[in-house]
């Protein structure tokens, strides 16, 4: 295109005396163009961003797994609730009454108190254990730095399981998790416990939920105790 342009002002050259000179010097820019566009390398467009969709699986797969003591060890329910249906009727006739005309709040469970108070104590005279039974539950090894107990409770015919902890203590770095089946909850700690001392654990689905815990050896050693007392609220079929 170029050449042809110049070609054409040669033959038929502008009556203006000022716009050849003009149009020449277009013509050379032109024609250095087209040959920096002829030698200049293929394009490649930017590397694309880290997909934050794929960090995020890979966020939750990273989350530390529960002990899951008393399913390792084969430990017996420190506790076994009967049905809401056999042990709460009146309860649980009260529940969906208040829900068959849409009160609000929905209530989805009842609190249950659990057959005798389970109160978990942890503190350094148990450093040091292998394996040995505590507080209805099991003190296992997990990590070296560590100490761990881990216990559990059945509501039977419960869809899903609740635990809440009275009078909760926990020293730093202290980690909980609630677990049923595949499903599990955690760790979660201290962010979770009320005013009043109280936590409760997310829910977990099935009749079974575990309960471990995991706790600094450094902290007991100074001098720090971990405790609390159960009780449970199971959301019926």
């Amino acid at each position: 295109m170029t050449c042809r342009l110049l070609d054409s002002l040669r033959r038929h050259p502008p009556t203006h005396p000022l716009l050849l000179p003009t149009l020449l010097a277009l013509c050379g820019w032109l024609a250095a163009g087209v040959a920096a566009a002829q030698s200049v390398d293929p394009y490649a467009p930017p590397p694309a961003p880290p997909s934050t969709t794929a960090a995020a699986p890979a966020a939750a797969s990273a989350a530390p797994s529960a002990p899951r003591i008393a399913e390792t060890f084969g430990v017996a329910p420190l506790a076994e609730l009967p049905p809401l249906a056999e042990a709460e009727a009146a309860g649980l006739a009260r529940l969906h009454a208040h829900n068959a005309v849409h009160r609000q709040p929905v209530e989805d469970g009842l609190v249950r108190d659990l057959p005798r108070p389970a109160r978990v104590d942890l503190d350094r005279s148990l450093l040091g254990r292998t394996v040995a039974e505590h507080a209805g539950g099991l003190l296992a090894p997990s990590r070296f730095d560590r100490l761990s107990w881990g216990a559990a409770v059945r509501v039977r015919d419960s869809y899903r399981v609740r635990l809440h902890l009275a009078q909760v203590h926990l020293p730093a770095g202290a980690r909980l998790w609630v677990h049923s089946g595949g499903e599990q909850a955690g760790p979660f700690g201290s962010e979770l416990i009320a005013p009043d001392g109280g936590l409760w654990t997310p829910s977990v689905a099935g009749e079974n939920v575990g309960i471990d815990v995991e706790l600094p050896a450094a902290a007991l050693a100074s001098g720090e105790r971990f405790h609390f007392t159960h009780r449970v609220i199971s959301v019926p079929l």
